[in-house]
């Protein structure tokens, strides 16, 4: 079996020199997003996670805190409601 430069050729620059190049421009790619961004991607995702944690903990703490004065606001209109009843007697 020979090879015919005339018949290979056109073969060579034309649609297997595309398939060829598209599969190396993507295998690039691939290694590219693989070794380089995923694990970048990983570190911002595991940053965002750990300023979640410290945004909960404030937001928790805020809720507890208004818990408390709400109480207490809570326990002073009722002292007022009685004080109010026993004048109006």
């Amino acid at each position: 079996m020979t090879f015919d430069f005339a018949v290979l050729a056109p073969l060579v620059s034309g649609p297997a020199a595309a398939v060829f190049v598209c599969l190396v421009v993507m295998w690039k790619g691939y290694k590219l997003i693989v070794e380089q961004m995923i694990p970048a991607q990983r570190q911002n995702i595991q940053d965002i996670l750990e300023e979640h944690r410290k945004d909960r903990k404030v937001f928790v703490d805020g809720l507890v805190l208004m818990d408390k004065r709400l109480n207490s606001v809570e326990d002073d209109i009722s002292q007022i409601k009685h004080i109010i009843i026993k004048e109006n007697k």
